[in-house]
């Protein structure tokens, strides 16, 4: 009758260390995800830029480095999206004095370039394992997103619109790219 409560005793010592390493176990492992996405920030040009757009996304828990870069892609296509939108309303604001609507139409058609054609091509390139391409690609269209603020920048004028945070992604994601294993 003694070893009763010797055996609860036992199996309720088991179980609390049971319970005990599957949470070290799982705490482990997110500290290596979480890690991949440090490793992966510091070998890039924007390592804060890097891990405000990966750290608080919830895929880093399930994906490799590919699978970051493209995150980091699809923020970038997101960003590029709304300076679109913003620039085709700047090119038609009346109150706008001609120049700004001027450069902004030319920004618009590089934006459209970069929504339509840049991205989408990184995108398929990364999926078909052409990172080579994928990162030319993303090089033109950090070109291009720099090219509309260089346009105003010339005459000395403020940006009506910040679109850097697009030249800065399509770096950090050729960046990552080249990381790829």
């Amino acid at each position: 009758m003694n070893s009763l409560p010797l055996k609860i005793s036992s199996t309720f010592c088991i179980l609390i260390t049971l319970f005990i390493s599957i949470k070290c176990s799982s705490s482990l492992a997110r500290q290596e995800e979480q890690d991949l996405v440090t490793k992966v920030c510091k070998q890039t040009h924007y390592f804060d830029l890097c891990m405000s757009i990966l750290y608080p996304d919830s895929r880093k828990y399930t994906t490799d480095t590919k699978g970051l870069a493209k995150i980091v892609m699809q923020k970038d296509l997101t960003v590029s999206k709304e300076i679109l939108d913003a620039v085709l309303s700047l090119a038609h604001d009346k109150g706008k004095s001609r120049y700004v609507r001027e450069k902004c139409s030319k920004c618009y058609d590089n934006y459209k370039t970069i929504v339509v054609t840049l991205l989408p091509y990184a995108t398929k390139s990364l999926d078909f394992g052409k990172k080579d391409d994928a990162i030319r690609v993303l090089k033109y269209t950090a070109y291009y997103a720099k090219a509309c603020d260089d346009e105003f920048l010339k005459k000395g004028m403020k940006r009506p619109f910040e679109n850097m945070s697009v030249h800065d992604m399509s770096i950090l994601v050729a960046d990552i790219v080249k990381l790829i294993t």
